[in-house]
């Protein structure tokens, strides 16, 4: 048993999934990873960086750098 509590994809509804489908969308295999997954109570907290102005992660910087 799971530790930490996190919304799974079938669970997601509102902004997290909102956040889930843009992470799925920018991530290079198509997934949402599990690190992010743990701050899924948070959505603020897993939105892809290209919504937080000043903020770069290193999945936002390798889905930038995929489409060059």
């Amino acid at each position: 048993m799971a530790r930490i509590v996190w919304i799974a994809d079938d669970d997601a509804s509102g902004q997290i999934a909102d956040v889930y489908r843009e992470l799925k969308q920018t991530s290079l295999k198509g997934n949402v990873p599990e690190i992010l997954r743990t701050m899924s109570l948070r959505p603020t907290s897993c939105e892809p960086s290209t919504r937080r102005p000043g903020c770069t992660s290193p999945m936002a910087r390798s889905a930038e750098l995929s489409t060059k």
